[in-house]
């Protein structure tokens, strides 16, 4: 039976061989393929010690290794350059990849009660890590979604370590931590590509989907991480790194429905207080996310906060403390992109523009203040001296009941004015001729004309031309 299971298994290496190197159609390699699989499968079937069964399995696991890259060869070789490779064509290769780690393991398992020596464990164990390199290079040049030549591989490892008929090396155990955090690190890629600045539509709940599906992998590597300190590292920092996007996606993902909110109120007549308060609630779950976390997605937050306060809700003073905040965390961050950003240059425009009306407003109450101080200390000093007049004032007013004449001789006689010039010719029996008469005395009583005389005469000349001008209104 020895033997015969070593010839059987020698008739297959023979068709292996054929197939390995190439020079045939798709067609042929698949025949030869099958037809080693089916002398190693007989060969298992005549094995009679562990060394058989070992090296048999070993010749199973390499077959159907190159199956499923034969497969994958056949599926690029058909596809057009032009379209991805759909994830539906490569379901075929799921089973010959499952059954291509199962047989290693097992070829691991009953070679370690074989003769088969250490040397030979260990190039199982490297196959094994081979294969799992190879996966992740397949899964870069087919660029699906999800990697799927990565989970076949996943789920291969995880199903065996739940065979009851397998132990879990710990070789085994690193290439299923190294093929979770090769499909972790492909779903992050994905996921980063959805909302980065050359994608034309930005998919934030894509995005956010991949990352979960990224986290679910770094945790179920994570059962397996312990095995190495290189991948417990590399594990540690991608887990960190899907941490980071996620909350800076789903920051951005709040302030891209925020800038809907907005948009769609501003453009309701009156607008639509509601959908202003609910595009302020997500900015401000934007701010939560990204707070300490993304200078970039916080400043955002906190400039369409102050815009909606400043410009929709039409509260500056709140507005101005949320575009305050804008610009110095762009300063405290010190990075020249931050203060570059449009998010940076709009709040300082705005901080400047805020602290310039504020400038300007202080000023004009300062002013007015001062002409209101003014003007009580001018109508105080007017009332103080009215009333040192109130005698000559009472006077006027007799005398300018009595007639124009009157009036005026008496004026002329009791108040003279300061200018000696500015008289009447008081020596003629009838003073009032016309109203020529009466604009000469208003002149020389104007106030505007009597400044240089003191404030005193300027008051009893406000005064006496109050009496004029009626005198001047009622001439016929």
């Amino acid at each position: 039976m020895e033997e015969r299971s070593s010839s059987l298994r020698s008739k297959g290496n023979v068709f292996y061989k054929q197939a390995l190197h190439g020079g045939f159609g798709f067609v042929a390699i698949r025949g030869k393929l099958a037809r080693a699989h089916q002398l190693y499968h007989e060969a298992l079937m005549a094995s009679s010690n562990e060394d058989d069964t070992a090296s048999c399995f070993k010749n199973l696991g390499m077959l159907y290794w190159l199956w499923g890259k034969t497969e994958i060869q056949q599926i690029l070789a058909n596809q057009s350059s032009h379209k991805p490779v759909s994830a539906s064509l490569l379901s075929p290769c799921k089973f010959y990849l499952l059954k291509c780690v199962r047989s290693l393991l097992l070829a691991s398992k009953h070679g370690s009660l074989s003769h088969k020596g250490e040397a030979w464990i260990q190039h199982i164990d490297s196959v094994l890590v081979n294969i799992v390199d190879w996966g992740v290079c397949v899964s870069s040049t087919l660029n699906v979604a999800h990697a799927p030549v990565l989970m076949y591989l996943c789920d291969a490892f995880e199903n065996s370590s739940k065979d009851p008929e397998l132990d879990m090396s710990i070789t085994s155990g690193t290439c299923v931590a190294k093929a979770q955090l090769a499909h972790a690190k492909s779903l992050f890629e994905k996921g980063l590509q959805k909302i980065s600045e050359e994608a034309p539509l930005k998919d934030y709940a894509t995005c956010l989907r991949l990352l979960f599906d990224c986290n679910a992998s770094l945790q179920r590597a994570q059962v397996f991480g312990g095995v190495g300190a290189d991948i417990s590292s590399d594990l540690q920092a991608l887990q960190e790194s899907v941490c980071l996007q996620q909350s800076i996606c789903e920051a951005m993902q709040a302030l891209d429905l925020g800038d809907k909110l907005i948009t769609k109120a501003e453009e309701r007549e009156p607008i639509n207080v509601n959908m202003v308060q609910d595009s302020l609630d997500h900015y401000r779950q934007a701010l939560q996310r990204a707070r300490a976390v993304h200078v970039e997605s916080e400043g955002m937050a906190l400039n369409r906060i102050g815009k909606v306060y400043y410009d929709v809700l039409r509260q500056p003073e709140k507005g101005y403390k949320f575009h305050l905040q804008a610009t110095q965390l762009a300063l405290r961050s010190n990075s020249p992109c931050a203060l570059q950003a449009s998010w940076y240059l709009q709040s300082a425009e705005k901080i400047r523009m805020h602290e310039k009306q504020a400038a300007d407003e202080q000023k004009r109450r300062r002013e007015e203040h001062i002409k209101s101080q003014q003007r009580n200390y001018d109508e105080k000093c007017r009332s103080s001296i009215l009333e040192k007049w109130l005698p000559a004032l009472s006077k006027l007013k007799v005398e300018a009941e009595r007639g124009v004449d009157s009036f005026l001789r008496y004026l002329y006689t009791e108040h003279p004015h300061p200018d000696l010039k500015r008289t009447l010719n008081l020596t003629s029996g009838k003073i009032v001729k016309d109203k020529a008469i009466l604009r000469k005395a208003i002149s020389h009583y104007h106030p505007d004309l009597n400044i240089r005389y003191g404030d005193e005469w300027k008051i009893f000349c406000e005064e006496i031309c109050k009496l004029l001008n009626l005198k001047y209104r009622a001439w016929r």
